[in-house]
């Protein structure tokens, strides 16, 4: 019984912390929507590191940020119609990102160079076409702003 007992006190701060703001990885969804609200601009899209990365998806719709204000432009299938947690993603990268000027891109834990883990196609045209304006950590997951280069070449 006394074991029982000592591992029951020692469980309970365990337990609080994991289940605190710094446990699941730490996705502080409250401080990312109150950061992005005043931020966002008609147009304003969401991109997430790789389909993989669901838990951005999630905190950013669990949290009350509506698709209809920050639309995950390039989910093709979400994770239900897939059968699974992740969503299908445009492979057509430059076609589902025309006409987007300005992107909200969500990392979680990322290297120095933010394109790495994409997949290649992802990778190369946001690279090009688009340089990061803002970024704001929040835990383990951080936000970039990512606004469209100006093209400088002339007709």
């Amino acid at each position: 019984m006394a074991v029982l007992v000592v591992f029951g006190l020692l469980a309970v701060p365990l337990h609080s912390d994991i289940r605190s703001r710094s446990g699941h990885n730490f996705y502080d969804g409250p401080s990312v929507v109150n950061y992005l609200t005043p931020r966002l601009h008609p147009g304003d899209v969401a991109l997430f590191g790789n389909s993989g990365q669901h838990g951005p998806r999630d905190l950013l719709r669990y949290y009350g940020l509506p698709g209809s204000r920050l639309p995950d432009v390039l989910a093709t299938k979400s994770g239900e119609e897939v059968g699974g947690f992740r969503p299908a993603e445009c492979t057509d990268t430059a076609r589902c990102l025309s006409g987007v000027s300005r992107a909200w891109l969500f990392l979680v834990r990322p290297s120095a160079d933010l394109y790495e883990r994409m997949p290649a196609a992802k990778e190369s045209f946001l690279r090009e076409n688009f340089q990061v304006t803002q970024s704001q950590e929040f835990g383990a997951i951080t936000v970039f702003l990512l606004e469209r280069r100006v093209s400088t070449t002339s007709g």
